[in-house]
Formats: structure tokens, C-alpha cells, sequence
């Protein structure tokens, strides 16, 4: 799950960042995190879809043993640093955009065994692993998502019917020149962008400080 370091006003106005030294509470997510799980587990058991182990003949009450013990989600910084998360972005892009593995990976198949080709970070030096036909398309059906998931799914600014319009409106909110913007194809239909792009000017410039950028709220009719 990737959360944005910030949302939008409830009147889209202004961009209202987290906090630099808080980003979740932990121990209510624990909490969360521990509810949800059991929700799920007494479901499955009622509905007689849950394999239960055989040293354990009551759920129930495991569960209510389970909740007396504090429960720890991990929340940390990304490895490489907290002020890097594009190593994180960059990691989680290989399982969302590419294939479980590619065919250059693969150098060869003979005699019922997969020749896989792979770089072995710790001695930093390029490998050969060879396992059999079996356990190659086991580990390739572990990718497999069952009946009814989605690999990726966006809520909030990033959903799929108002993403195109959100992020431009996001990107200007943070103060990104418009000429930053010329590439994106979200910004194809912003009229600020259009007018920037076919005619050089830039019309959500501030015209008294020449940094800052104006936004339209909202229109008062005329009365007396």
C-alpha cells in the first residue's frame, strides 16, 4: 500500500501536507490490524471454510487468549533512507509493470530442468539457478491472483474517473511550473495548461508576486 504524504482540501483549494516527524499512529493500526485479521478468521470459521489445526479445538477462544497479547505492526523509514522513498516507488514498479519473469531470464530448458538467469546482489556478480519444470511453475503460479483481486487499486485523488484532473490540480497546488507539466497528458484537458502551452501565458501565475499561483473557488452571482 503506498499513502501520498498529504490530501487536498475538503473545498480543493489547498494541499495539506502530513507532518514531517508523524506520518500513522502505530498502535491504533496494530489495533486495526489485529480486528481485522480476527474478522476474517471468524468469518471463514462460521461460514466452515477454515482449516483448523488439529492442537486447536476452540477459536474462539484462542482469539480471545490472542487479544490480550499486544500486537506489533512494524513501521519504519525506507531502507535506503526516509528521505528516498523513490527507492521504494522503484521497487514496488518491478512486481506492478513487468511479468513475473522475463524470457531473457531465461537461458535455457533441457532435460526437464529451467535455466534462471539472476544478479546476485550480495556477491554482485550475475548466476545461473537450475530448478525443475515442477518448481518453476509452482513459484510462477504463487503470482497467480485468485478469482475476484485486483493487482492494483487507487481511491481518493488517484481514482480512475477524476485522476486526470486531480494531479494536475495537485502538481499546481505544490507550486510545479506549468511548463514542468508539458509532458503529462493528465494536463491535456486544464485550461491553465492549455493557455500556458498555445499561448505562453500563464494564467494561475500570482500577478503581485510573480511566484505564487491563484486558483478558481467558486462563483457569487450578482445582487443588490
Amino acid at each position: 500500500m503506498v499513502i501520498p504524504a498529504g490530501c487536498l482540501s475538503i473545498d480543493r483549494t489547498k494541499w495539506n501536507p502530513s507532518h514531517p516527524a508523524f506520518f500513522l499512529p502505530v498502535r491504533k493500526l496494530s489495533i486495526a490490524f489485529r480486528d481485522r485479521l480476527f474478522f476474517y478468521l471468524i468469518k471463514e470459521n462460521r461460514a466452515g471454510t477454515f482449516i483448523m489445526p488439529s492442537q486447536i479445538n476452540n477459536l474462539d477462544e484462542i482469539l480471545q487468549k490472542v487479544k490480550q497479547i499486544p500486537w506489533v505492526v512494524n513501521s519504519q523509514a525506507p531502507v535506503k533512507g526516509k528521505n528516498k522513498p523513490e527507492f521504494i516507488i522503484r521497487y514496488l514498479s518491478r512486481y506492478v509493470a513487468k511479468t513475473v519473469v522475463t524470457e531473457q531470464r531465461i537461458s535455457k530448458i533441457e532435460n526437464g530442468y529451467v535455466y534462471l538467469n539472476y544478479f546476485n546482489r550480495k556477491k554482485k556478480k550475475p548466476q545461473t539457478e537450475v530448478i525443475t519444470e515442477e518448481l518453476f511453475l509452482k513459484r510462477l503460479a504463487f503470482h497467480i491472483l485468485p478469482k475476484g483481486f485486483k493487482k492494483i487499486r487507487f481511491y481518493g485523488f488517484l481514482a480512475n474517473r477524476c485522476r486526470a484532473n486531480m494531479l494536475t490540480l495537485c502538481r499546481m497546488l505544490l507550486g510545479i511550473p506549468l511548463s514542468c507539466l508539458e509532458d503529462s497528458k493528465e494536463s491535456l484537458n486544464d485550461t491553465a495548461f492549455l493557455f500556458w502551452k498555445y499561448f505562453g501565458v500563464d494564467i494561475s501565475l500570482c500577478p503581485v508576486c510573480g511566484k505564487g499561483h491563484i486558483y478558481f473557488v467558486r462563483n457569487y452571482s450578482g445582487g443588490g
